[in-house]
């Protein structure tokens, strides 16, 4: 049969699939094949420490780098009945209540989902072969591979039509040990509103702490090692608020600052001597922009109302943030909020895109030739002591172009 288990906390989901793995690289009954989410496994390490990330299909962070990720949301998991009632040493889900077993086998939930899909062309990007893994083991020390970028392709563009692209959902600038009551934070992709088409990333919070960062974060690659790039970026955001109101600690639409940027290494948080998350990127604060985002504008929109979300698009074309990639040509990309508005703030990342040109270094001027001083003897003084006259030669390297390394997809892969 099969049971859905309702409201499993993140830490026990990552318990969940650290015991799915305990056993590797033993075969085991009890090794999970998931669906609407992916797990990265780091099978070096000890049993019980293993998982290195949980992500969902909207793009919600479970676990990050190892831990828990700050805003987790808590998940619906559907199982056979025999795991969800604690079989194979799943016992989390057995101590779990409110367990439903819905009337129907799971050999025959695949047959009706199969059904209901009719035809399936071959260029649907839901089922394409290369697409996203579900389950990756990384080996020892090895980095996850970004997103590589196609040859000559400097124009990155997500309009999140089935999902959402590899971006993540994270938060800052919040007390670590947060109450998920008062923040009420959620995140991950969505159809857009009513009165809109297609899909976007949804982000909600509520700043409670004067300060509430909510930002998304992927990685790319494929870009010239230790190169500067001039970073545009142009959003369009989907929201609800009007300008001119009147909120605790600023304005609900013009206090809170849409920030974008780049960055070489992840953008993450740690825990200040305070006990509150904060960036390890250089982001600003609030209406001030840092070293790696700029400030593009501010959620308030006119034609936008509490009922009726609109499109608002911004950029910083006119003022492009310069960002160095690091050793692999790699960068990080980042969008977010940074509210002083301190209420309930909702919104729709509805299309992100960035232009990523490389700067030209300066040209390098080869020096002129001095002047031989004359000896009186109408010979130059080097010709005149035996040697040959000075010459200049200057030597231009030009780099080579990156190779693109294209991670196979597909199942579960060492890579």
């Amino acid at each position: 049969g099969v049971t859905v288990v309702p409201g499993v906390a993140p830490a026990d989901l990552k318990a969940i699939f650290e015991h799915s793995v305990s056993r590797y690289p033993a075969a085991s009954g009890a090794f999970l094949q998931v669906a609407g989410i992916a797990v990265v496994y780091d099978a070096s390490r000890d049993p019980g420490s293993r998982v290195v990330s949980l992500t969902l299909d909207d793009g919600s962070a479970i676990v990050s780098d190892g831990v828990v990720a700050a805003g987790a949301p808590a998940v619906h998991v559907v199982a056979s009945s025999f795991i969800a009632a604690g079989g194979d040493g799943y016992d989390v889900l057995g101590r779990y209540p409110g367990r439903v077993q819905l009337p129907t086998s799971y050999e025959q939930s695949l047959t009706d989902y199969l059904t209901s899909l009719g035809t399936i062309s071959a260029d649907d990007a839901r089922y394409a072969p290369d697409g996203p893994p579900r389950i990756v083991f990384r080996e020892a020390d090895q980095e996850e591979a970004p997103i590589a970028l196609a040859e000559d392709d400097d124009d990155l563009t997500f309009t999140f039509d089935h999902d959402a692209e590899g971006w993540v959902v994270e938060v800052a600038d919040l007390p670590a040990d947060y109450d998920q009551e008062i923040y009420e934070l959620a995140g991950g992709y969505r159809a857009l509103p009513e009165g809109l088409q297609g899909g976007g990333i949804y982000v909600q919070g509520h700043n409670r702490s004067d300060d509430l960062f909510m930002y998304l974060k992927r990685q790319v690659g494929g870009l010239r090692p230790n190169t500067e790039y001039a970073v545009s970026i142009s959003l369009d955001l989907a929201t609800n608020v009007p300008p001119g109101l009147v909120g605790i600690g600023g304005s609900p639409g013009e206090s809170v600052f849409v920030k974008a940027g780049a960055s070489a290494v992840e953008p993450t948080t740690t825990v200040d001597s305070i006990g509150h998350l904060r960036m390890n990127i250089d982001k600003g604060n609030q209406s001030r922009g840092g070293e790696a985002m700029v400030v593009l504008g501010n959620v308030a929109h006119p034609d936008a109302s509490r009922n009726a979300y609109a499109i608002k698009t911004l950029t910083n074309a006119d003022a492009p943030l310069t960002v160095t990639t690091d050793g692999k040509g790699r960068l990080w990309l980042i969008v977010g909020t940074d509210s002083g508005f301190e209420g309930l703030t909702t919104l729709y990342y509805a299309r992100i895109a960035y232009t990523l040109t490389e700067v030209a270094p300066p040209e390098t001027q080869a020096p002129e030739a001095p002047e031989p001083a004359d000896t009186g003897s109408g010979l130059s003084r080097s010709a005149a002591g035996g040697g040959m006259p000075a010459a200049w030669v200057a030597v231009v390297l030009a780099a080579g172009l990156a190779v693109l390394s294209f991670l196979a997809r597909g199942g579960a892969r060492r890579p």
